[in-house]
């Protein structure tokens, strides 16, 4: 197949959007978008997250924020030191990464 659309989440969401105020009930949602965007899709789960807010009202396509401290991990610190002690403990790494 060439130059397969994938769609990106605000795409998708955009989709469901419409399917909500076209009066699409979730499952039906989730099987049109299935069918056209196969394993792209968004999952059932999505979706009832999607018509949930969009049933009071809230149409904003972005993220909410997000709670909680962000991470500061150097990731390819930390894959450095388990490749070099996969069986040190939890917190031996934390003390040595920060």
């Amino acid at each position: 197949m060439e130059n397969e659309f994938v769609p990106d989440r605000q795409h998708l969401c955009h989709v469901t959007l419409f399917l909500y105020h076209s009066g699409s009930n979730m499952k039906a949602a989730e099987t049109k978008t299935r069918d056209v965007y196969k394993d792209h899709a968004s999952g059932y789960n999505t979706i009832v997250r999607w018509y949930k807010r969009s049933k009071v009202g809230d149409y904003t396509l972005e993220d909410e924020e997000k709670s909680g401290r962000p991470s500061e991990l150097n990731l390819s610190e930390l894959r450095r030191a388990v490749k070099t002690d996969p069986f040190q403990r939890t917190r031996e790494m934390a003390s040595t990464l920060g």
